[in-house]
């Protein structure tokens, strides 16, 4: 046996999931609601297919309603020939977003999720303070490894 051979059986070696697209950049608009403990949020991904797809999976926590999502090439996505609708489920915490035809590999696209969140417990995501006699009502967010997903739609797994 080799060492690298030994170095792989004696380890528990972990890598991120491998995805068919790459997020080029992310846009996040968040307003929260102190009364309610939730954020209204609305999140634009420009992804760049890396092969053949016609869906696009992102997770998501349990907190995280989907209002709607949009699809456009980015040509000039404020023109709604340029928008589409698109359908989702939600299956053990993945966002499942179908697409509707296959996008080829190497094409530019982009996705626009509107949506909502919950607080959830400190620690796990967002989480919202009360006002006090020491602060004013405010929220913070703890995202790393896996609790983005909580407060919006991503790919949460440490890269």
């Amino acid at each position: 046996m080799t060492g690298i051979e030994e170095l792989t059986e004696k380890s528990n070696l972990n890598y991120p999931p491998s995805s068919q697209f790459i997020i080029e950049k992310m846009w996040l608009r968040i307003e929260p609601d102190f009364e309610r403990k939730r954020i209204t949020g609305e999140e634009q991904l420009k992804l760049l297919a890396r092969q053949n797809i016609n869906d696009v999976e992102l997770d998501i926590g349990e907190g995280v309603e989907i209002k709607s999502i949009l699809f456009s090439t980015g040509a000039d996505a404020s023109t709604k020939y340029d928008r589409k609708e698109l359908t989702h489920n939600t299956v053990n915490e993945k966002l499942i977003i179908h697409l509707g035809n296959t996008i080829k590999e190497g094409t530019r696209f982009s996705i626009v999720i509107d949506y909502i969140a919950q607080g959830s417990v400190p620690g796990k995501g967002i989480h919202f303070v009360n006002e006090s006699t020491d602060f004013p009502a405010h929220a913070w967010t703890q995202s790393e490894s896996i609790y983005a997903r909580n407060w919006f739609p991503c790919l949460d797994h440490p890269q």
